[in-house]
């Protein structure tokens, strides 16, 4: 048995953004981050987050209201609610809201189950899905499979948004950056993610159908985690890495060392390095220091020579990066080019 898309949509700013909100929660506070491989766009749901062989989905629901009533609670599981009848891997289902009235609750958590919505609120929520579904299926009520219902809102996870856009993308960096760049920084990074997501929207999969989950890559309407940390180090260093052209103060570096006839294997060999440093999802902690470094150090005015700043880096450091000392003059060297190029 397949699945097929249905009800795909374009969505306004607002929802944009909380769709982004949602997406990377998943991959910066979810307590199971570490799984998440793809971000799906607008396929199973407005966005759903998956592990590296599509085995396991995540499926989520995001509404970014400022107020919400228990019926509309009810009304945005609908979806969840379908895929959970599906035979397809859904690990979880996701409600997640930009907020919620907590006079529904028996607490305060962020992130809590239908469990903890008091009695009365949770059959308003139940008759607001109950409504939902009769209108989409045109069904009678009683025609409903109310302990099938039941069950699936026993799985449901209601996530309430914790964070603003630039806290959000700071959950995303291993180590704190917190004086390193301002909050425009970091608001900027989430803007150009929300965009990027929001243009896969534009890819039309409506009445596709799939038999396997893997399948959906296909469509090209996933956002890899590579690519989410390849833009985050890119954002961060300021210029994107692997360009054709040679730094000039790593021209510099070979030559003075009588090394010109080696350029283009040089060239090469630190590409090579820095792909698999960048790459390596078990070293971030380690790599996200080298980078912070070499932009503070390029960040002091008085500091200009690539070897002041290469002599500034502790050896530890960049072989704690796996990189070798040609790969990181070679990094401090496309960072300060590609910063007098934006200066200029």
């Amino acid at each position: 048995m397949g699945y097929t898309f249905t009800n795909t949509e374009k969505t306004k700013k607002k929802g944009s953004e909380y769709e982004t909100f949602a997406a990377l929660y998943m991959l910066g506070l979810y307590p199971q981050k570490e799984k998440m491989e793809y971000i799906l766009v607008d396929s199973f749901n407005d966005v759903s987050t998956a592990n590296p062989n599509i085995t396991e989905i995540y499926d989520i629901q995001s509404k970014g209201y400022k107020s919400v009533s228990q019926g509309q609670i009810g009304r945005f599981l609908y979806t969840l609610y379908k895929n959970y009848l599906t035979n397809f891997p859904f690990k979880e289902f996701i409600l997640f809201l930009e907020t919620i009235d907590y006079d529904f609750l028996s607490n305060n958590l962020k992130v809590f189950s239908f469990s903890n919505f008091k009695e009365n609120n949770q059959e308003r929520i139940k008759t607001g899905l109950y409504k939902e579904i009769k209108d989409r299926e045109q069904i009678a009520l009683e025609d409903l499979d109310i302990q099938e219902i039941k069950s699936f809102l026993d799985k449901v996870v209601f996530v309430v948004n914790q964070t603003t856009k630039e806290e959000t993308i700071k959950k995303l960096l291993p180590i704190n950056a917190k004086k390193t760049f301002t909050d425009a920084f970091y608001i900027s990074i989430f803007d150009e993610i929300r965009d990027k997501q929001s243009s896969l929207k534009n890819i039309n999969i409506e009445n596709e159908t799939i038999t396997t989950p893997e399948e959906v890559l296909r469509f090209n309407k996933h956002i890899t985690k590579k690519e989410l940390d390849a833009l985050l180090i890119n954002r961060v260093i300021g210029v994107e890495l692997f360009q054709n052209n040679i730094p000039l103060s790593f021209f510099k570096y070979i030559n003075e060392n009588s090394r010109t006839n080696e350029m283009e294997d040089a060239v090469l060999k630190c590409n090579e390095e820095l792909a698999l440093m960048l790459f390596d999802k078990n070293n971030k902690n380690n790599v996200w220091k080298l980078c912070f470094r070499i932009v503070e150090l390029l960040n002091n005015n008085s500091i200009k020579n690539y070897e002041d700043i290469f002599n500034r880096i502790p050896e530890k450091m960049y072989l704690n990066a796996k990189i070798s000392k040609d790969s990181t003059i070679y990094l401090i060297s496309r960072i300060q080019e590609g910063k007098k190029n934006a200066n200029s």
